[in-house]
């Protein structure tokens, strides 16, 4: 029902899509998505795409979203991952063959510009687990959907890139600042499609 959903909503966006490029380097084992966020659009677009090729994500969502009582529902029934102690749940739908999605800025981009913040946990996922980490560039959703407007422009304006996995070797013990470095690597790749 969740993947059929994904389907549907993919359908809606895709007339607002201007290109989405490099789904060849979806990688065909779990992975860990990572990806810029300028909109609340972003992970629903992220969703579909991925659930048009039958691969469920599932991301780690901010914990004030859970506060309006409808949404729990329905991010819950998605099985979205709730900020508090992530990197465990993260872990366990690697191990269970679910991939996740992480915006490792840790909010959204008012003006779609890089954000300075960012965030260890995408690293230290992927070090623990051995997971390839998957960079996506999101483009245009600022304007499409950005802060303080009610509704989008509906303008054929969104693009996606996909780029290559990077994979890194497994370890036992893994110390943030590392990880963090290993997550810039990531957003270095990312911002240079923006």
């Amino acid at each position: 029902m969740r993947k059929i959903l994904g389907k549907i909503t993919h359908t809606l966006l895709l007339p607002f899509l201007a290109s989405v490029k490099g789904q060849e380097h979806i990688p065909p084992e779990p992975f860990i998505a990572v990806a810029n966020h300028a909109s609340f659009i972003d992970g629903i677009l992220l969703y579909s795409i991925l659930a048009k090729r039958n691969i469920a994500i599932h991301f780690v969502i901010v914990e004030w979203m859970y506060n309006n009582r409808i949404m729990r529902w329905f991010l819950n029934w998605m099985q979205q991952i709730k900020c508090g102690n992530a990197v465990q749940k993260c872990l366990h739908q690697l191990e269970q063959g679910k991939s996740i999605g992480i915006f490792a800025e840790g909010k959204r981009s008012r003006d779609g510009t890089p954000v300075p913040i960012v965030h260890s946990g995408a690293g230290v996922v992927a070090l623990l687990t051995g997971a390839p980490l998957l960079p996506v560039t999101i483009s245009g959703t600022h304007r499409w959907w950005g802060f303080g407007k009610m509704i989008p422009t509906f303008r054929k304006q969104i693009t996606i890139v996909i780029h290559k996995p990077l994979r890194y070797p497994k370890k036992k013990n893994v110390q943030r600042g590392p990880a963090r470095n290993i997550v810039r690597e990531v957003m270095k790749q990312i911002y240079q499609k923006i």
